[in-house]
């Protein structure tokens, strides 16, 4: 009985260690894919939000060439005849967007042909004031047709100042192609403004209304290393990462991820893995097991005990003579 409950806790024990081993590899090596999965998802989204972002800045900007060209031809020539004359020859804006250029006192001076009866109109009090001399960018709806646009004010000589509104339909045409090839389910891009309104999102609906997402993306966490960070919005918890534009101050390009699927990824190699380690460590006890029961000390004991001595005939000689020797000596 001794010799068996020996046994059962060599056992017990190894069994235990097993067990122990087992669940340390497994959260070891989940972990391990963890991050592995995160830094994928990463780096995937960042090197997308890089080829949006420069797709973007040439489709926002695409107008610049075309200024720069008219204030050099200003030094020649009087500037309001060249907007006149030269801009829609230039084809500098498309069927969509439209222009306006403001005198020193905000007052418009010229407009583009749909709107001819603003002429005159005084937008001091637009948003277009600024005090600073550099090409500014704004969203916000349009005093023209009352839609989301994207305005850029390029500050000209004498004071004026040359607005093109630009369609949001010039940014969801060059998006396009990034919601149809999609790498991750439900993977989105969204363009949100200095304001944290939406400029840019697969829903139009957030598009049309410039919807603040910025202020509704609960629980958001701060961006690690690889500039990746979590947030939730309407329970549905996403992977982010986002780009702040060079020449977009405090606009935001972000891509996100649902959460479910990193975890979904994850699930599919760390159960692969797990079954696999099972099988290994079953085996490994079997053999475990099958050692010990062969060669236990029990074992060994009784094999001890149970040993016997062939006697041969010097052997035999040497008995009887110890054997006559003692009944001598007594």
């Amino acid at each position: 009985m001794k010799q068996q409950s020996l046994n059962r806790k060599i056992s017990s024990v190894l069994m235990w260690l097993a067990v122990i081993l087992f669940v340390i590899i497994v959260l070891v090596t989940g972990w391990r894919k963890v991050l592995d999965v995160r830094n994928e998802f990463g780096a995937a989204m960042r090197a997308r939000i890089n080829i949006a972002a420069s797709l973007l800045d040439r489709t926002i900007f695409q107008h610049d060439s075309h200024v720069e060209e008219l204030i050099a031809l200003a030094e020649k020539e009087p500037l309001i005849e060249l907007l006149t004359s030269r801009f829609e020859n230039l084809h500098v804006y498309s069927e969509k967007d439209h222009f306006f250029v403001l005198d020193s006192h905000g007052r418009i001076i010229l407009i583009s042909a749909p709107f001819s009866s603003y002429k005159d109109l005084d937008f001091s009090t637009a948003l277009f004031q600024t005090k600073e001399n550099k090409r500014s960018v704004f969203h916000h709806q349009s005093l023209l047709t009352k839609q989301p646009v994207v305005s850029i004010l390029y500050p000209l000589p004498d004071g004026l100042r040359l607005i093109i509104e630009e369609s949001i339909d010039n940014i969801v045409a060059a998006m396009s192609h990034f919601e149809a090839g999609r790498i991750y389910n439900n993977e989105i891009f969204f363009l949100l403004s200095a304001s944290g309104q939406v400029v840019y999102h697969p829903d139009r609906e957030l598009v049309k209304s410039r919807h603040p997402l910025g202020f509704e993306m609960k629980e958001r966490t701060a961006a690690d290393d690889d500039g990746l960070f979590s947030y939730r919005y309407h329970g549905v918890d996403y992977l982010a990462s986002c780009l702040d534009f060079p020449s977009l101050p405090d606009w935001t390009l972000c891509c996100a991820v649902p959460r479910a699927e990193m975890i979904s990824s994850v699930k599919e190699t760390v159960t692969s893995q797990i079954l696999m380690l099972m099988l290994l460590f079953i085996l490994f006890f079997i053999f475990l097991q099958t050692a010990l029961n062969r060669f236990s000390p029990s074992r060994s004991a009784e094999s001890l005990l149970r040993f016997k001595i062939p006697l041969t005939p010097s052997l035999r000689f040497l008995l009887r003579n110890g054997s006559r020797k003692s009944r001598n000596s007594t």
